[in-house]
């Protein structure tokens, strides 16, 4: 629970949910502001935040590592000496489990705020129908 439930997740948390805001005001100043407008801005929040956390889940998993282990690897050898920073996959797999392990529900957050702009987009869907 308390890798869940820490105050660097609130952190994020409110931070994600500051973002949404931005981007709902932001497509709002650009379209305009009424209720469909809004009911589509938050939708669009929802949508980059919730897009954004499933993509930090995939990273976080290791889904990328080949891209890192590769551009790491070209760089360094790139350098005067020209050695490999890393000898392959697995040996970047494990440096990084640690790290790995200490933010594996950072995605939460951020996932919990794209839910909430989900839920007001419905909200303002629900009241837009019944007007």
């Amino acid at each position: 629970m308390k890798r869940i439930f820490n105050l660097r997740n609130l952190v994020i948390l409110l931070i994600s949910i500051l973002i949404g805001a931005i981007i709902s005001f932001t497509f709002l100043f650009i379209r305009g502001f009424n209720l469909y407008n809004s009911m589509d801005a938050f939708f669009v929040a929802c949508a980059v935040l919730i897009a954004s956390s499933l993509i930090y889940l995939a990273t976080n998993e290791g889904s990328f590592d080949v891209i890192s282990v590769g551009f790491s690897n070209l760089f360094s050898t790139m350098k005067k000496n020209g050695s490999k920073k890393y000898d392959g996959l697995f040996e970047y797999r494990e440096i990084k489990n640690a790290k790995r392990s200490e933010h594996r529900f950072s995605f939460l957050p951020i996932l919990v705020s794209g839910v909430i702009y989900l839920i007001i987009s419905i909200i303002l869907f629900i009241i837009y129908k019944n007007k």
